[in-house]
């Protein structure tokens, strides 16, 4: 059978958030498993159908489907909904089969409700997903198969729950077949945090891979062309020596791959940083949530500040960045709390920090503790919209002061922004000089490019890249550190400075294509073609330069030239 999986639009604009516009790793999972079951499969990236609605009929009409499936997150709950009812329109007997945690914990609301859905896999679904799909192809009936809710003689009728797949190592590698960025070592987390509901979907054991499992798949990703890889457990560093053997794995295969996790601030030890850090990773995740012990206990966070200030202090100790995540806006919030978090954020001065208003999700306790607390229903989630904040339902949390609540813990972040930045060294890291440059390079590109540049909040973010991409160059002459210094002196008109930069940085690295084609393009920018063409003609069995040497010829008068590296451009695609 053919089967197409979707992966549906969100009602807002999530282009620049990293986790949304990944296509599920249990598609993938799901995919390989029904390949490998002898099954036709096509993954249908429509995070973004909105830009281009056309795309949807013209899938359909090519890969002509036996069954579609759709990964619900929960926040695209109604991008699944309104391509599922267009599919039914279009197509009346085509099986319509939604799953993921979203879909799980909302089976009975959407099937009551949205004729256009016939069948929801509940939980992990590689073994009752293509379970369904060999019942549709042989014509036997689906009651008998676990994990799935349906209709039954018109009713919302639920099959037992499915069995967790207890050996994780006996599915298909997805990285087999297709290519992906998001690994995971784990399903499940052993903390029971209030607003989380993996849990309760996963099951109360974490199930692991082998290390071997891990780092092959990760292997096969790296053979396909992926470089850096965001590894998305809830804890990833739960078993410290399974953590380390896949850190010596990822350096036995000696891939050049950065990476970055996700952890618990009470799972990270010096030993374990380090072993991350030499293998790749840049950058670990920590949900802090609140510097208040008393809202911790409340979401059952189960850490102390000593816990976040131990794993902060031990991530710059490795030169890894640590990423702290806030939330405000809880049960029993008040103006104490909230001086709490940001005294919090004071002292272990993250480099980045984000900062979420408490939402309220399905299928976990917050959201059965406002059933009882505010007399609401499951019906909530009718209402067309992405999630529902915990102030909405709590007429004593006004929402300015929550917008006030925010501002602050903001305030007090990025203010101390430029300072942490200006005070940063090796010493601070505790690591040789030459991984600091590295951390230090990362962290400039961040203010020169990413996100910080465009973060109206960042106060001069161009003169903290100077600042990081010169340190960098003071304690590692790194070639991405006088690339991106040079770049960023050009950006802001200083042409002299910016080609001398990276005139020197070709000259100490001379096999750096990037340096060569940000040197060339500023000598061009200077009408210094003869120069340009000379860096260029160097790196010239690099495709990379053929279009900025088809230019050099165009501005000589180099007419064969130019048709020359025309057509090898026109040759390679």
């Amino acid at each position: 059978m053919r089967i197409l999986l979707i992966y549906p639009y969100f009602l807002f604009d999530r282009s620049c958030d990293e986790n949304i516009r990944a296509l599920p790793m249990g598609m993938h999972y799901i995919g390989a498993s029904l390949l490998e079951a002898g099954h036709e499969v096509e993954l249908a990236d429509w995070h973004d159908l909105y830009k281009d609605p056309s795309i949807a009929d013209k899938t359909l009409k090519r890969f002509r489907p036996d069954v579609v499936g759709v990964s619900i997150f929960h926040a695209n709950r109604w991008g699944g909904i309104d391509i599922a009812g267009y599919i039914r329109e279009k197509y009346p007997d085509l099986p319509i089969i939604f799953g993921g945690i979203g879909a799980t914990f909302l089976d009975r609301l959407l099937l009551e409700n949205f004729d256009c859905i016939d069948v929801i896999v509940r939980g992990e679904g590689e073994h009752t997903f293509t379970a369904l799909v060999d019942a549709l192809e042989q014509h036997r009936p689906l009651e008998e198969i676990p994990g799935l809710s349906l209709r039954k003689d018109n009713a919302y009728f639920a099959t037992p729950d499915a069995e967790p797949i207890c050996d994780l190592d006996s599915l298909p590698m997805p990285a087999r077949h297709f290519s992906f960025s998001h690994l995971a070592l784990t399903r499940g987390c052993p903390g029971k945090c209030s607003f989380c509901g993996s849990p309760k979907f996963w099951g109360p054991k974490v199930r692991f891979h082998s290390p071997e499992y891990f780092v092959t798949q990760m292997h096969l990703l790296y053979e396909k062309g992926v470089r850096h890889f965001f590894v998305s457990d809830d804890t990833f560093t739960l078993r410290k020596n399974t953590v380390l053997e896949i850190c010596r794995r990822i350096r036995e295969y000696r891939m050049d791959i950065t990476w970055q996790a996700i952890s618990r601030v009470d799972r990270l030890d010096d030993e374990t940083a380090a072993a991350m850090r030499a293998a790749g990773c840049t950058q670990i995740s920590f949900g802090v949530e609140s510097g208040s012990p008393a809202i911790r206990r409340s979401m059952r966070k189960g850490f102390s500040n000593d816990d976040v200030r131990q794993a902060f202090a031990a991530c710059m100790r490795n030169a890894i960045l640590p990423r702290a995540y806030f939330i405000y806006g809880n049960p029993d919030e008040n103006a104490e709390t909230i001086e709490e978090s940001a005294a919090l954020i004071r002292e272990i001065r993250p480099l980045i920090s984000l900062f979420h208003v408490l939402s309220v999700f399905p299928g976990t306790s917050l959201w059965e503790d406002c059933k009882k607390k505010f007399n609401l229903t499951d019906q909530v989630w009718l209402e067309r919209n992405e999630d529902m904040l915990y102030f909405e339902c709590d007429p004593q949390m006004p929402p300015e002061q929550v917008t006030q609540w925010g501002q602050t813990l903001k305030k007090t972040f990025y203010n101390g922004l430029p300072e942490a930045v200006q005070e940063l060294a090796p010493e601070t890291t505790g690591q040789d000089t030459e991984r600091f440059a590295d951390f230090a390079t990362r962290l400039a590109a961040t203010f020169a490019t990413g996100e910080y540049a465009a973060d109206e909040h960042v106060k001069d973010a161009p003169a903290l890249a100077e600042h990081l991409f010169r340190k960098a160059l003071q304690h590692g002459n790194l070639p991405q550190a006088a690339n991106g210094l040079g770049r960023l002196l050009g950006s802001s008109g200083r042409f002299r400075e910016a080609l001398e930069t990276l005139s020197q940085g070709l000259a100490d690295h001379p096999d750096s294509l990037d340096i060569a084609l940000s040197l060339a393009a500023g000598l061009l920018s200077c009408n210094a073609t003869e120069q340009a063409r000379t860096v260029l003609e160097a790196f010239s069995q690099h495709a990379e330069a053929w279009p900025w040497l088809a230019q050099c010829c165009a501005m000589q008068g180099d007419t064969a030239g130019q048709a020359e590296y025309t057509r090898k451009i026109q040759a390679a695609g």
